[in-house]
């Protein structure tokens, strides 16, 4: 009985054992299960904290880069003299190398002009010698001692009045103030020729239309990838430059205007609008070479109308001036001083190239209307800005403009009219 009972004993004992691993085994394992969804959780919390990391990196790059721009505009705001001494030697240099420049020109224009004055006197001679041997013939014929025995008599006795030819002293004073006016006014003419293109002193109106000089407008009636407007033209090197173009925007933002890209860097010329969520207020990035930028304020430009903009830059010290419906709006130094923008590339319109000819986002274009662009090879003066503004004329050193287009793509249309007033 006591080995019966121990055994019935042994018995439960395994059964209770073998419920309480089956219960373990199922508790381990609805924790395994746990710990797997637990898992899959902080994998997907990682993602997003990397995520937010690198947003909080770009936001800490933007900072640091505004702080750097504030630190610079304190800076340039304390007076430093020897850096304004530097800045006008520099400038007193570019003065002498134009002084001599023009002397050189000058003293060409006197060495020309001195043979153009010789060239005259020759011909006057040679005039005053071929009307004396007309006045011998004239007075043979008429004295007998010289028949007209042909036509040629006949032509210069009715083609020369007599009364002209009274007294011959009277005659070639007069032909002699005439020569000498003849000279004087040539002298001014070519005095008064203009050593660079020049703009008229009051716009010329055409059909009702004050603002001309613009060739031709394009539409972008929405950003897009596919809308933007290539060249058949590239640009040349240029140690400063000028862009110059009419816009009207309807949009909260301006978007892109001009992406001039090489095969070394596909940011080299860019003008990029942000949008204002992404900053303070609108704006418009200069950008000349990757990761180096100015902002400009755009706010004004976006109500519907048409506004003139000029974008000019220069290697020497850095300089840059940006202008708003002919007026001075921004200005500054030190932006890529020194620096020389490499030809060769590719100049699109209307969208911001990733790579040459490519690359393009949606969210990176301009919707709106252009007209009259134009990039020069140098840096507008003041009083050029406001003629081209004005519709005046078009100063020299054009390198690209409306008339280069190659192709518009997508829904872009490019409509040519001649003034602003036109461009619908």
């Amino acid at each position: 009985m006591t080995k019966a009972r121990l055994d019935m004993l042994a018995m439960n004992q395994s059964r209770n054992s073998s419920q309480v691993l089956e219960s373990r085994i199922q508790a381990l394992n609805d924790h395994y299960h746990h710990m797997s969804q637990d898992l899959e959780h902080l994998k997907e919390w990682s993602r997003k904290l990397e995520k937010k990391n690198k947003r909080l990196e770009g936001r800490l790059a933007l900072m640091e880069r505004n702080l750097r721009e504030n630190r610079r505009h304190a800076q340039k705001q304390k007076p430093d003299l020897s850096e304004e001494f530097f800045n006008l030697t520099l400038e007193f240099q570019s003065q002498e190398e134009r002084l001599g420049a023009l002397q050189v020109q000058r003293d060409e224009l006197l060495v020309g002009l001195k043979g153009l004055q010789e060239s005259l006197e020759n011909q006057a001679l040679r005039v005053t010698r071929l009307e004396e041997r007309l006045s011998e013939v004239l007075q043979w014929n008429g004295g007998g001692s010289l028949r007209g025995s042909g036509r040629v008599g006949e032509t210069l006795s009715s083609n020369i009045t007599p009364q002209k030819y009274d007294n011959p002293h009277r005659r070639s004073e007069e032909e002699e103030d005439s020569d000498t006016k003849v000279k004087s006014a040539m002298i001014h003419n070519l005095l008064q020729l203009p050593v660079r293109h020049k703009i008229p002193a009051k716009p010329v109106p055409k059909k009702n239309a004050n603002i001309c000089n613009v060739d031709s407008m394009l539409i972008f009636p929405s950003a897009s990838a596919e809308n933007y407007v290539s060249f058949f033209l590239t640009l040349p090197d240029l140690p400063e430059f000028s862009v110059c173009l009419w816009l009207r925007v309807e949009a909260s933002h301006v978007g892109t205007l001009l992406s001039y890209a090489t095969h070394d860097n596909d940011n080299q010329v860019v003008l990029f609008g942000r949008n204002s969520s992404s900053a303070s207020s609108p704006s418009l990035d200069f950008v000349i070479g990757d990761t180096v930028y100015r902002r400009l304020p755009v706010s004004s430009l976006l109500d519907a109308h048409w506004h003139h903009l000029c974008v000019l830059w220069s290697s020497i010290q850095g300089r840059f001036w940006y202008y708003n419906d002919r007026h001075l709006t921004s200005s500054g130094s030190n932006f890529r001083k020194g620096w020389e923008i490499p030809g060769g590339g590719s100049v699109v319109l209307g969208q911001e190239q990733d790579s040459v000819g490519g690359g393009f986002d949606p969210a990176e274009g301009f919707a709106g209307q252009m007209a009259g662009f134009r990039v020069w090879n140098r840096v507008l003066s003041p009083s050029e800005v406001k003629g081209v503004a004005e519709g005046r004329g078009v100063p020299r050193g054009v390198v690209l403009c409306m008339e280069d287009i190659k192709e518009v793509h997508g829904e872009v249309q490019q409509v040519a009219c001649e003034c602003l007033e036109h461009c619908v």
